[in-house]
């Protein structure tokens, strides 16, 4: 059985096979819900990390003021273009490579994405479903691979 329809998008690794419009809508939709509930899903991304990973801590300003914007505005950028991931492969590339200054390693992404997922999850309550973590963990994985490629000095579009 051949693939027809990639998850999310066409990343430049299963060339040619359309976009789920579907699965492109429920996180975008996720996200809007997520970002205007009373519960900083950011904020609960980074407290989240900090527990599971406290040697992580440190490569953070002690004020996460301004890292928790910035990491608001990355998603929503990333999740506004994932009909047209191409466009982000200069975004990504940058944010992969000060990520890469700031001491990031290849192995943070993973528990980066896994406490992002939690954070989201516990956020959305009954509104989180298999599906949307499928999704959102299929966007994720991409968003860290265009970073990690960029990082190797790979082309990001990929």
């Amino acid at each position: 059985m051949g693939v027809t329809r990639h998850p999310l998008f066409d990343d430049g690794h299963l060339s040619g096979v359309p976009a789920d419009r579907a699965a492109i809508r429920r996180v975008r939709a996720s996200l809007a819900w997520l970002l205007a509930q009373k519960t900083d899903v950011i904020g609960l991304f980074y407290a989240v990390l900090f527990v599971r990973h406290p040697e992580l801590r440190g490569m953070f300003p002690g004020d996460l003021g301004d890292v928790k914007c910035r990491m608001r505005a990355a998603l929503a950028l990333c999740v506004a273009r994932l009909h047209a991931p191409e466009t982000l492969a200069e975004e990504l590339g940058r944010l992969g490579r000060l990520h890469v200054a700031r001491g990031v390693r290849p192995e943070h992404y993973p528990v980066a994405c896994d406490c992002l997922i939690e954070a989201m999850h516990r956020t959305s309550g009954s509104e989180w479903s298999a599906e949307l973590e499928h999704d959102w963990r299929e966007t994720l994985r991409v968003i860290c691979d265009a970073m990690l490629r960029a990082c190797n000095g790979e082309d990001s579009t990929r």
